[in-house]
């Protein structure tokens, strides 16, 4: 993983001064398509396969053949109606083939008639100066109740979606400290409650209203990069190759630990129903966990739990 050091925040976000966010307009590049000449496909006829057989045995033996759609210069889909007929000994009119524009405008007509739209350009854009460039880390989190946390160097910002106003929440105290992953809790009861991921292998517990840290843990021994909640259950995954499990709710809050990743952690996430955590590593690898490991506090295959 790339080395990356954090610049110091501002003097008013290190004093926990409030942060205003910057709307601007996107620009969107145009997109430049290159359209191939007809003399540049490549659908030569399949010698070898067994529908190219048949129309070759058919035209050796004066049959009428069916049109091949290998011999055209454009694709051509099966016409399903025409197929049925066929099938079941009645007589069509038509091809048994209709071609790719047809079959375009068909579904051009029903787009129109759901009268859905993509949009092109996002529809808001925050300011986001001092966000961490290491794709490893998890930065961003939305909550049960529409508001998105931004980890900005060693500060962290709240984002509400329904007014636009941003409130400041934490700054880290230790300049070579700056914030790795955010995660709201995912109870709409507790949705106020996030975890802060740190530099210095800490996870740190926030009220976000009261705008008031509860408590620290540990259990890493380097940054830790991903975090997802299971209820009252915190999953930690840290550079350190391990995932912690955490029971917020007990002072020796260290349930079990994970080891199955030979690199650093850095995704996390629990299904809905909160029986399985999927965790992925630098080293490529994806591991599912049953949460009953956690239950037993051990784990009877390879990259066991303690």
């Amino acid at each position: 993983a790339r080395a990356i050091s954090s610049s110091s925040s501002s003097s008013d976000e290190h004093n926990g001064g409030p942060s205003t966010g910057v709307l601007t307009p996107l620009s969107t590049p145009k997109r430049r398509l290159a359209r191939q000449t007809s003399g540049s496909r490549c659908l030569s006829p399949h010698h070898n396969s067994p529908h190219f057989r048949r129309q070759t045995s058919a035209g050796s033996n004066g049959a009428a053949a069916a049109i091949d759609p290998f011999s055209h210069d454009q694709l051509h889909v099966l016409h399903r109606a025409a197929s049925n007929s066929s099938a079941h000994g009645g007589s069509s009119n038509g091809t048994p083939f209709d071609s790719l524009s047809q079959a375009e405008n068909r579904l051009r007509s029903v787009t129109k008639s759901i009268g859905r739209r993509i949009p092109k350009t996002p529809s808001r854009i925050l300011d986001a100066p001092e966000l961490v460039d290491d794709y490893y880390l998890n930065l961003v989190s939305w909550s049960e109740s529409n508001v998105l946390a931004v980890a900005l160097g060693q500060c962290v910002y709240l984002w509400e979606a329904e007014t636009g106003n941003i409130k400041h929440l934490l700054t880290l105290r230790e300049e070579t400290d700056f914030v790795t992953s955010v995660s709201w809790v995912r109870d709409k009861g507790n949705s106020h409650y996030i975890a802060v991921g740190t530099n210095h292998n800490v996870v740190q517990l926030w009220d976000a209203e009261a705008e008031r840290r509860l408590r620290s843990l540990d259990g890493h021994s380097a940054r830790v990069g991903a975090l997802s909640w299971n209820q009252h259950w915190l999953s930690s995954g840290g550079r350190d190759s391990l995932i912690v499990q955490h029971d917020v709710r007990s002072r020796n809050h260290v349930v079990s630990t994970y080891v199955g990743h030979q690199q650093e952690v850095c995704g996390l996430k629990w299904n809905d129903e909160g029986s399985t955590l999927a965790s992925g590593g630098n080293e490529n690898l994806l591991c599912l966990w049953d949460a009953s490991m956690s239950r037993r506090g051990t784990n009877g295959g390879t990259g066991g739990g303690k």
